[in-house]
């Protein structure tokens, strides 16, 4: 039963100590956190390496608790299970986030893998746009490991932000990206 695994809440909205230093440059930043690598069952970081997975925030701060684990772990099979239904809620949580920041007088920004490493560019909704397509006007931000997201091919939105992120083992990779840049 899918009821299990669906959370009431996906987005995390300026609850870490970096997100809320934003504000005072007037950005609210909402924030996905899944379950880390495999340990939903799912592999959410293709390319973690054994110092990423040592070093990772999933159990920083709040993410310690058991119950914030089993949420993040909830979510994460919800993503791999039912996605189609993930995505809607995400895309109407976004919305929700855009509104309560323009009320507040913020900018919305959002990371969609602020524990995981998931490609949401190559994902649709049912219109046939991506969350970011979608969403034109946010700014979205992530940091990712797997070197060929960053392709010119793969056509990123211009309102995403992707960052490459070194690890202990892909020197080589960030030698060849910083080349095409």
């Amino acid at each position: 039963n899918m009821k299990l695994y669906k959370s009431k809440k996906l987005l995390n909205i300026d609850n870490n100590a970096k997100t809320i230093k934003g504000q005072k440059y007037k950005y609210m930043t909402a924030i996905l956190y899944l379950a880390p690598a495999r340990e939903s069952g799912f592999n959410v970081c293709a390319m973690a390496s054994i110092g990423c997975k040592a070093s990772c925030l999933n159990k920083a701060g709040r993410g310690q608790m058991g119950s914030v684990q089993l949420g993040r772990i909830n979510k994460t099979k919800w993503y791999f299970l039912e996605r189609e239904s993930f995505l809607n809620q995400l895309r109407i949580e976004i919305k929700r986030h855009i509104l309560r920041g323009k009320k507040k007088g913020f900018k919305p920004a959002i990371r969609l893998n602020g524990t995981s490493d998931l490609p949401f560019e190559r994902y649709k909704l049912e219109n046939g746009l991506n969350l970011m397509e979608n969403n034109p006007n946010v700014q979205f931000i992530d940091y990712t490991k797997i070197s060929n997201r960053l392709d010119k091919k793969n056509k990123i939105p211009k309102n995403y932000s992707l960052t490459y992120s070194q690890a202990e083992n892909n020197l080589d990779n960030v030698k060849k990206i910083l080349k095409t840049k």
